[in-house]
């Protein structure tokens, strides 16, 4: 019960002063487990660190299911390309305007996070960037 007054806490004050719409959605990456002592975002990552993310929607979330996708940026082409670095289907609990998961990635460079509700693939309901380019401790 506290971690969902924590994280409703965090969204409030996240949105009050963002200056941002208020309707929209944010992801909070961690490479420590999400509490009230590490709910400030990190967006640098070791190789092979566990990386915790807490997604919030003041909307809430219509569908059960929702896709998260991890895509790699390539500099390799003169047009920015990328690959899926991994996808995977996460049931959540639709009662709650938040979730909590975590993901590890074993390549160095920069990566796109996004999240899509299974009724729609193709508006994500929240992107970020992070970045994987040292060494985990």
């Amino acid at each position: 019960m506290k971690k969902i007054v924590v994280l409703s806490l965090m969204l409030a004050v996240l949105v009050a002063f963002s200056g941002c719409n208020r309707n929209r959605s944010y992801v909070i990456f961690s490479s420590r487990a999400i509490t009230t002592e590490t709910a400030l975002s990190e967006n640098s990552f070791g190789v092979g660190e566990q990386i915790n993310f807490a997604v919030l929607s003041p909307k809430g979330f219509k569908n059960p299911l929702i896709r998260i996708q991890i895509i790699k940026k390539s500099d390799k082409t003169n047009i920015m390309g990328y690959t899926i670095e991994q996808a995977r289907d996460i049931e959540i609990d639709t009662a709650k305007n938040f979730f909590i998961n975590s993901f590890y990635i074993y390549n160095t460079g920069g990566f796109y996070f996004r999240v899509f509700g299974h009724d729609d693939f193709e508006k994500p309901i929240v992107e970020s960037e992070f970045w994987v380019d040292k060494q985990s401790l």
